[in-house]
């Protein structure tokens, strides 16, 4: 088994993962070349609101079917001329949605008997996986409209991808940092310090557009998600050090920028790894197939080989196997970790805390993917007489009401009350002042990246001095809170047994280990840090001269 066949074997050792990653040095750069080709073909394009309306402005005449039922789809329905009739929508998630702006929504599977004349793509991401589902469920290709890839879209398009590049490179700068999402490992406050914000800019890739709005530091270009636009403003400005943060379906960025400018110091920090994801969890959540996963893990795999430095919030023994096997030096981050404030004596806001991700009620019923845990807290809330806060890190504010409204009505009130998502400074102070924060949930398949990750919840809970009551199905983080005794890992999910782990608890012991491991972290932050500092100046020391037989063709 290797990565490259997008399959990830359930029970498959994590060290079994990359085995193949020695044997693969020497066709690790040819397959960059094909794979990099492929990226610009399918995300070389802006996706700019403007251009969507000229396109629309040339589309066909007749009865269309909108593959897609989110923003994109809402900016066509604006924008497609009277000669088209929309008669449905289709997506993946149709039996929840039902009706999209008044139009009924189909899986792709229902197409048969529809009356039809053609399918328009509708996502700025995922239309090489739309096509590939449309084919799927018999939609003929050549009834199948592209936006973004499609020719006419892609010559409207060619001035702007000059004029991103062209704003990008007004001023030289000597380094650059790729973000496409606000979730990252180390802030631009931390970065700051190593990479001087009069000579670097940021290059933002995310979905939404002004995602980057200059408040921070750096002086940020949106490039509309634009790989075309990205390899421009490389080619011309040529910084010696690029900083890349990437989100799980974007990373390939960093194999395509050493690809593009194989003499800059390339460090990229990875939030996700598709190769620790299961295939169905990344096709339900993320919406990608098999094709998209392979070239994830590819491009995983080709960074590993190839970059200057490579970090992410994963550790532990296995992990370390893992990157035995790849040239690229590693870095473990924990995330978030700071001196959160010492942990209250007064009494406890609630038993229990849980600060985090959490889909919503809807999602969970079509995609059973964990977070599984409410019923558990419930349970326990009602029949043990414990108490329980829910902040949910997804639902920033009132918009999100719709989405999560059953979670607002149910637990309104003690003993169990919902919460949107605090921001992490007035989190840090509450958290103090719980008994356990909560990261327990009834997994039902293997997951690698339990066994080595680290989430962010949990650093949460341990700079803010709160012992963590842990599932058996965390690895790394499982080992650390028994080293230090700052917190339980409960083997047996049932009401019981974890009323009777909580009962049974010296609390003070765990607050005094979990203030321990917090130490412990915090000096593993630095001593990371003070490494990919010391990889960033020597980046930036050197010559920085452009040699052009070097540079690949794409």
């Amino acid at each position: 088994m290797t990565v490259l066949d997008g399959h990830l074997p359930t029970g498959q050792s994590l060290d079994e993962l990359w085995r193949a990653a020695a044997s693969q040095d020497a066709t690790t750069a040819g397959d960059a070349g094909s794979l990099v080709r492929d990226l610009l073909h399918w995300y070389g394009a802006p996706r700019d609101p403007g251009l969507l309306k000229r396109f629309c402005s040339d589309l066909p005449n007749g009865r269309v079917m909108l593959y897609g039922a989110g923003t994109l789809t809402r900016s066509l329905l604006e924008h497609l001329p009277p000669g088209i009739v929309v008669v449905g929508v289709l997506d993946r998630m149709a039996f929840d949605i039902g009706t999209f702006h008044g139009y009924p929504v189909y899986q792709p599977a229902q197409t048969a008997g529809l009356a039809f004349d053609w399918v328009l793509l509708a996502h700025s991401v995922y239309e090489m996986e739309m096509r590939a589902a449309a084919v799927a469920a018999g939609i003929p290709p050549d009834r199948i409209i592209t936006v973004h890839t499609n020719p006419r879209y892609r010559e409207l398009s060619a001035p702007m991808v000059e004029m991103l590049a062209d704003q990008a490179s007004q001023r030289p700068v000597k380094a650059m940092i790729v973000s496409c999402c606000s979730t990252n490992i180390l802030h631009d406050r931390q970065l700051a310090e190593w990479l001087r914000p009069e000579a670097t800019i940021q290059l933002f890739l995310g979905r939404e557009v002004g995602g980057v709005k200059n408040e921070g530091p750096y002086l940020s270009f949106d490039l509309r998600e634009s790989l075309a636009a990205l390899v421009l403003v490389l080619q011309r400005q040529r910084p010696r050090v690029v900083y890349v943060r990437s989100i799980i379906y974007k990373n390939y960025l960093g194999m395509l920028i050493k690809h593009v400018l194989p003499e800059a110091t390339v460090i990229q920090e990875f939030y996700d790894y598709t190769v620790l994801w299961p295939d169905n969890d990344l096709v339900n959540l993320f919406g990608l197939n098999a094709t998209s996963i392979a070239w994830l893990r590819q491009s995983e795999l080709i960074a590993g080989q190839t970059l200057d430095l490579t970090l992410s919030k994963r550790g532990g023994a296995e992990w370390d196997r893992v990157q035995a096997r790849l040239r690229a030096p590693y870095r473990l981050v924990f995330p978030q970790m700071v001196e959160g404030p010492e942990p209250s004596n007064g009494a406890p806001l609630a038993d229990l805390v849980y600060a985090g991700f959490l889909p919503s009620s809807t999602f969970l019923r079509s995609f059973p993917i964990g977070y599984n845990f409410l019923p558990l807290i419930e349970t326990l809330c009602r029949d043990g007489g414990l108490t329980a806060d829910i902040f949910n890190s997804s639902h920033a504010d009132t918009s999100g009401d719709a989405i999560f409204a059953d979670y607002l009505e149910r637990y309104a009130a003690p003993p169990m009350i919902y919460s949107r998502r605090l921001d992490y400074a007035d989190l840090l102070t509450r958290l103090s002042s719980y008994r356990f924060g909560w990261l327990c949930n009834d997994q039902k398949t293997f997951h690698s990246d339990r066994r080595v990750g680290v989430c962010n919840r949990w650093t949460g809970y341990v700079s803010a001095g709160l012992p963590t009551l842990l599932d058996a199905s965390w690895g790394f983080m499982g080992e650390l809170l028994r080293e230090y005794g700052a917190g339980l890992v409960i083997e047996r999910l049932e009401p019981d047994a974890v009323l009777q782990a909580i009962r049974n608890a010296d609390h003070a012991a765990l607050v005094d280990g979990t203030l321990r491991l917090r130490s412990k972290l915090l000096v593993e932050n630095r001593a990371a840090t003070d490494d990919i500092a010391a990889l960033i100046e020597q980046g930036m020391a050197s010559p920085g001269q452009f040699d052009p037989q070097s540079q690949k063709a794409i």
